[in-house]
């Protein structure tokens, strides 16, 4: 990740990095963070939730407990909303 010969190209908010993956922004366990949401031909969509959501248990906004660790608890419960609704 640090080599000099890596060009790195920085985004900000939602974006398609290229056709069937998108960039889903998910402020809310730190600044910046974002989850991968891939469309998948045979399956349909796979969402890479990384720390935005680490448990299925956790999909609730209006009920699970937000992690000692997430900055913001109200950005948290925002994009795990934002979440479940990209999976519909």
């Amino acid at each position: 990740w640090d080599l000099p010969s890596l060009r790195y190209h920085f985004v900000e908010g939602d974006c398609e990095l290229v056709p069937g993956i998108k960039l889903i922004e998910t402020s809310g366990h730190v600044p910046g963070h974002q989850a991968v949401l891939v469309g998948l031909p045979e399956t349909g969509a796979f969402l890479l939730a990384i720390d935005a959501v680490p448990h299925s248990s956790m999909l609730d906004a209006d009920t699970h407990w937000v992690m000692p660790i997430d900055m913001d608890e109200k950005d948290t419960r925002k994009s795990t909303r934002k979440l479940v609704v990209s999976q519909k």
